[in-house]
């Protein structure tokens, strides 16, 4: 009797855990999408080209930030959406420069696999690409960089095709930039949080 219980509660645990992972958009589905940043938190490390050897060393802190991106994607697979988000604006703050105008540029392509049929839809989330900041009455004054991001989220579906999304992100950044004339490199730990919108078609 005991060996019945136990190989009826493995078939049980098996069946839930496979119905519970089983992906929830079909191939051939196209995703477009708005969203922003609403909480963003950083580590940086500025190191300047010769000159003074001494690092820079800060933490950056943001809430509510006025930064708009576009997202686009696709489903290759059942669950699977591969797509970039693409942000391009004015913004009045930068992790590494002081308070002032500057343009943002970023292209950060994605893959995100999504769990579960239902209403509410977690997924798990990779971003690799390249962002950076200029301050656009000042071509002596920017900096760009790779990042590679990881995290997840969910989508709340409020129609079959629309659905409000929140993103948990946490990563990477190094590259290089220019401020004053003099060259320096960067790496940055970053955390972010996005909320958007989504339509599925």
């Amino acid at each position: 009797m005991r060996n019945y219980l136990i190989s009826f509660s493995l078939l049980a645990c098996i069946t839930c855990c496979s119905t519970a992972v089983e992906a929830a958009l079909p191939k051939g589905m196209f995703r477009l999408g708005v969203d922003t940043t609403i909480f963003r938190a950083g580590f940086i490390r500025q190191e300047p080209d010769g000159g003074d050897p001494r690092d820079f060393d800060a933490v950056s802190v943001g809430i509510g930030l006025p930064q708009a991106g576009l997202n686009f994607g696709g489903s290759i697979a059942n669950g699977l959406v591969f797509g970039a988000r693409v942000t391009i604006g004015l913004n009045e703050d930068d992790q590494i420069f002081e308070d002032d105008s500057y343009l943002l540029w970023s292209v950060l392509p994605y893959l995100e696999f999504i769990f579960m049929r239902r209403v509410f839809r977690p997924f798990l989330t990779v971003i690799v690409g390249a962002e950076g900041v200029g301050r656009y009455r000042d071509d002596d004054t920017w900096w760009w960089g790779f990042k590679a991001l990881g995290g997840g989220g969910f989508h709340f579906f409020v129609h079959r095709h629309v659905s409000i999304d929140l993103t948990l992100l946490a990563g990477f950044v190094g590259g290089g930039g220019e401020l004053n004339n003099n060259d320096f490199h960067h790496r940055r730990f970053t955390t972010q949080c996005l909320l958007g919108v989504s339509g599925w078609f």
